[in-house]
């Protein structure tokens, strides 16, 4: 192979790799989220009625960020009780949901949430 090829060839395939880290199988975590997608001992939020929309999940009891003001669907797959609070680092007025807990149509302003280490609310 020439140095011009090799220099066509390797811009080809660059350009294929790109393609291929956009492609949509990249993309599934940007794209609809259903309650398939919390994993058991997870806590999960969606910003849409029936598990729609954007989900952020944690396992941890340190209150979490969440980049939506309105939780809409909540499932508590962990075996402890969890809380959804309107302030930021667990602060502010708080929901909480018992283990198992699976909600597909709620509203309750979120800003942060957290495991509980007890077992029930």
């Amino acid at each position: 192979m020439t140095g011009r090829r090799r220099g066509s060839f390797a811009a080809t395939l660059a350009l294929v790799l790109v393609g291929l880290a956009a492609s949509p199988v990249a993309a599934v975590e940007a794209g609809p989220e259903s309650s398939s997608q919390c994993l058991a001992s997870q806590f999960c939020l969606w910003s849409g009625a029936g598990f729609s929309s954007l989900e952020t999940s944690t396992t941890s009891t340190t209150a979490a960020g969440v980049s939506f003001s309105r939780t809409l669907s909540v499932w508590n797959r962990s075996s402890y009780a969890a809380r959804v609070y309107s302030g930021s680092g667990g602060t502010g007025t708080s929901v909480c949901f018992e283990p198992g807990a699976q909600v597909s149509s709620t509203s309750v302003s979120s800003a942060s949430f957290a495991l509980l280490t007890a077992t029930s609310c």
